[in-house]
């Protein structure tokens, strides 16, 4: 496979292994609370403490692949998630499962925040929005892969087989990435970085990263705790019914094109049509019907890729000088607040049940269409 093509693919494989692995305990956290006598807030923080610890990781990888490159930070690190990702399956209490949790998320940095880095530096200007919206798509896949296949798992023969069944998809990622994934460009590895106070003083880069965040905290509390609400009459389904409302994430396919229209329009733009479009996905949420819960949740799993991919576009044109070190910043806030959204609705969910997760999610995305806004100014 030739030039670009090859490296979006390959990055799409190590993307969704990636990410299958991220968020593999989000549909099982039932049969973990159970399993490990545990809460429903604690067995969140599986999900939340891999998410923090992202936040913190991408310091260390961002910079890391500025000086070292882009590659060789990928490739390492997709080879390491190996262990700890075997360290979940066998944990024997819920504090060593949360550890091993934590050290998958200061590895996955590795390749979360630099992958978008590395394709404007491999990819043609034509084809970025396009190439950035199927390295999105490959996250939602990877995440499709983490509801359903533990789910089933778990279903078939308790949680812990169905998290077994993920270790092979993070080798395979390893393997690709590896053997497959052509070398840095000469100059990739000696980009300038700018200072973090220039960073930390640029509106653009804060706004855009707190209103992503703003929107991965909404998607979060949704798909983390929609398995408890689910699991609980009226719907009283079972694991295996509840892995399969994550199909919804089928509507990540349209990733690509929604990225390619960010690029033509402008992300700026399109941010804020984007977070606009989640709220009304959330209104339909409101309505605690299966189906139109379903197309809420879809609708707002649309948003949150197309938000993901026209930031990232914002980002890598507003700081072509150090794009490592900018996205570190960029993803510490947006994990940092997904992490949050992991765990807080779920203290609503146990006072006041759904609604209180769909309160703390309309809170968020307010939050996420005012900053779109100014931004776009």
């Amino acid at each position: 496979m030739p030039g670009h093509r090859r490296v979006v693919a390959v990055l799409c494989v190590g993307a969704s292994a990636m990410f299958a692995a991220m968020y593999s305990t989000q549909s099982v956290v039932v049969e973990i609370a159970r399993g490990l006598d545990t809460s429903a807030s604690t067995a969140g923080l599986t999900v939340s403490v891999v998410v923090a610890a992202v936040a913190a990781g991408s310091w260390i990888a961002g910079p890391l692949s500025d000086r070292i490159g882009r590659k060789r930070v990928m490739a390492g690190s997709a080879a390491l998630l190996l262990l700890p990702t075997v360290g979940v399956v066998v944990a024997p209490s819920i504090g060593v499962l949360l550890a091993c949790r934590a050290l998958q998320g200061l590895l996955m940095p590795g390749l979360l925040t630099v992958a978008v880095s590395y394709l404007v530096e491999h990819v043609p200007p034509r084809v970025l929005g396009a190439a950035t919206g199927a390295y999105t798509a490959s996250l939602v896949a990877g995440g499709l892969l983490a509801r359903l296949v533990p789910a089933i798992g778990a279903e078939l023969s308790g949680w812990r087989v169905g998290l077994a069944a993920i270790v092979p998809i993070v080798a395979l990622g390893a393997v690709m990435l590896i053997v497959l994934l052509p070398p840095d460009e000469p100059q990739a590895a000696r980009t300038r970085r700018p200072g973090l106070r220039a960073l930390l003083q640029d509106p653009v880069i804060l706004l855009n990263a707190v209103g992503t965040g703003g929107m991965g905290f909404a998607y979060g509390g949704l798909f983390t705790y929609i398995g408890f609400h689910l699991a609980r009459p009226p719907f009283a389904l079972g694991p295996g019914a509840i892995g399969l409302v994550y199909l919804v994430w089928i509507v990540g396919l349209t990733t690509p094109r929604l990225g390619a229209w960010a690029s033509r329009i402008g992300p700026a733009r399109a941010l804020v049509r984007f977070h606009a479009v989640g709220l009304v996905g959330l209104a339909i949420a409101l309505i605690d019907r299966l189906p139109t819960l379903i197309v809420g949740l879809a609708l707002l799993a649309t948003c949150l890729y197309a938000v993901v991919t026209a930031a990232q576009l914002l980002l890598q044109a507003v700081a072509p000088g150090g794009r490592g070190t900018a996205t570190a910043l960029h993803l510490s806030v947006y994990y940092a607040l997904f992490a949050l959204g992991g765990y807080v609705p779920g203290l609503a969910f146990e006072r006041v049940g759904w609604h209180g997760v769909l309160a703390a999610a309309a809170g968020a995305l307010a939050l996420s269409l005012a900053c779109a806004a100014r931004v776009a100014v």
